[in-house]
């Protein structure tokens, strides 16, 4: 019922795979950003994430915004990267 009433209001709760877990909002600028992650294995659940968040076709259009951490960076390279903030058009 949480994740029903967050995503009515543009939040979203990302598991993956137990492993990790993901916060997103779509902020002013109509961007995915992400909020909060953490879980066990950035290397395993980050591409996990990636791939799921650019199949919903609802992000079609859109950017995702991530304020990056270093693993981040190292782990999706293919991102624009403007100072510390990572970039992808969806």
């Amino acid at each position: 019922d949480i994740a029903r009433i967050m995503r009515g209001h543009g939040w979203a709760v990302w598991n993956i795979g137990n492993t990790g877990w993901v916060f997103t909002v779509v902020n002013m600028d109509d961007e995915i950003e992400v909020i909060l992650a953490g879980g066990r294995d950035a290397k395993t659940c980050l591409p996990l994430w990636e791939a799921t968040v650019l199949a919903e076709p609802a992000h079609k259009g859109l950017t995702i915004r991530i304020e990056s951490r270093p693993a981040w960076r190292k782990l999706l390279p293919h991102w624009e990267r403007r100072d510390d903030v990572l970039f992808l058009r969806v």
